[in-house]
């Protein structure tokens, strides 16, 4: 199945939603989808994940 989106979501990719699984809803009111994840958001958390993991292998 095919769903269109033109949200700003890390599921999101060239007006199609990417998620082929099941998840725990995001509990967000910016969008339509309970599976909404922002891409901003979810790049800063990757982000400080790495940076945490640099600092505990020092």
């Amino acid at each position: 199945m095919t769903i269109n989106c033109s949200e700003n979501c890390i599921y999101q990719n060239d007006g199609i939603c990417t998620l082929t699984y099941i998840t725990k809803s995001a509990g967000t009111i910016k969008s339509n989808c309970p599976y909404y994840r922002e891409k901003e958001d979810y790049t800063k958390l990757t982000i400080e994940n790495i940076e945490q993991d640099n600092v505990l292998k020092t």
